[in-house]
């Protein structure tokens, strides 16, 4: 997330947090799932594709836990050239493609995923933070507001749709919004960063 994208061009006092789900180093256990997957891929491409996609995105996970995005975007294209309609895994790619600061193809990867799968919140929430990362604020708060008619209690799209109307100043409405995730999900990403986020909207200029 390095470039800046036009969302990154405000001011940091005013830039929402967002919650990081991933964690950036790799257990003992997540080198063991991460693993030689060049060496048994071959095998199972060839007998069992399916199960061979699961293993490429287990691979990607764990390579993302690791801080390793170019080795976990290379599993994940190898496991969606096996299984292209994987809705997991186009959204774990989504997620690292973000993290290359390709948020085009994030995007499109998004949009795929929640036309295979219109009843997952989880998605159009993550859409909507990518639509926002692009300066698209119109479909990102259409985003989160279609999340949260699907699950009115997600707290990553109530973060989200708080962030969106902060930046759409609407302090009132991401007060409003950023308070409920503190109520929903406390120690939690989400919840973590709805509470900086308040704390950045009481600071008086």
């Amino acid at each position: 997330m390095k470039p800046p994208s036009p969302g990154r061009a405000r001011a940091a006092a005013t830039r929402p947090a967002i919650a990081r789900p991933w964690r950036s180093s790799a257990s003992a256990n997540t080198r063991r799932r991460r693993g030689n997957w060049r060496a048994w891929a071959p095998i199972w491409r060839r007998k069992q594709p399916q199960l061979a996609a699961e293993a490429f995105g287990q691979a990607g996970q764990a390579w993302t836990s690791a801080n390793q995005p170019a080795k976990a975007l290379a599993a994940q294209n190898a496991g969606l050239n096996l299984a292209p309609d994987d809705v997991d895994l186009l959204v774990d790619r989504a997620f690292t493609q973000r993290s290359l600061n390709e948020f085009a193809k994030a995007l499109d990867d998004l949009n795929k995923a929640a036309t295979l799968d219109t009843q997952r919140s989880d998605i159009l929430a993550y859409r909507a933070s990518t639509y926002r990362l692009l300066n698209r604020l119109p479909e990102a708060r259409a985003d989160a507001d279609a999340a949260l008619a699907l699950d009115p209690k997600n707290a990553e799209a109530l973060l989200e749709r708080g962030n969106i109307r902060r930046l759409a100043d609407d302090p009132a409405g991401a007060r409003a919004d950023w308070l409920q995730v503190v109520e929903l999900a406390a120690g939690t990403p989400a919840g973590d960063a709805a509470k900086a986020n308040l704390e950045k909207l009481d600071v008086k200029p």
